[in-house]
């Protein structure tokens, strides 16, 4: 697998979720487009690495990708979707609903926006979170885009 990205960094997302000792999951995700041409509407960041534990059984994420499918008027993520692959051959399908937001500078040019979020997977549903990180360029730039789409 060949990254992709600006040395600077870009747009990612790291979520999390333990719904007990034996099925578990969580994963860091980037995007692969410079920084400055992401538009942070209907992409799809690569799974670049974390784990899924299924029956007690731990497998390394060897790919896949995480979607946010819908943002709200605030540019905050409502939506997600993961779809990955564990170096076992599982397949991890994830959904969730973000309901809780907390927006934060992260290091000096960085939002973070951590989000309490309910996911579904593996016939489960339960509490995790989500985390949505962009520079804050990117972020001014999706609210401009935000605020022309209203009018």
């Amino acid at each position: 697998m060949t990254l992709t990205v600006p040395l600077e960094g870009g747009y990612g997302a790291y979520p999390f979720v333990v719904a007990s000792d034996d099925s578990h999951f969580q994963l860091y995700a980037m995007s692969e487009l410079p920084c400055d041409e992401d538009p942070l509407f209907g992409t799809a960041e690569r799974v670049l690495s974390g784990w899924y534990v299924k029956d007690g059984i731990k497998g390394d994420l060897v790919g896949g990708t995480r979607r946010c499918l819908e943002r709200d008027e605030r540019g905050r993520s409502r939506r997600e979707l993961i779809e990955a692959t564990d170096h076992l051959g599982r397949s991890l399908h994830a959904e969730a609903e973000l309901v809780t937001w907390y927006k934060f500078t992260l290091y000096s040019d960085w939002l973070d926006i951590f989000s309490l979020a309910k996911w579904r997977f593996d016939g489960q549903e339960v509490w995790g979170e989500s985390q949505d990180y962009m520079l804050f360029r990117q972020y001014r730039r999706m609210m401009e885009s935000l605020a022309a789409r209203r009018g």
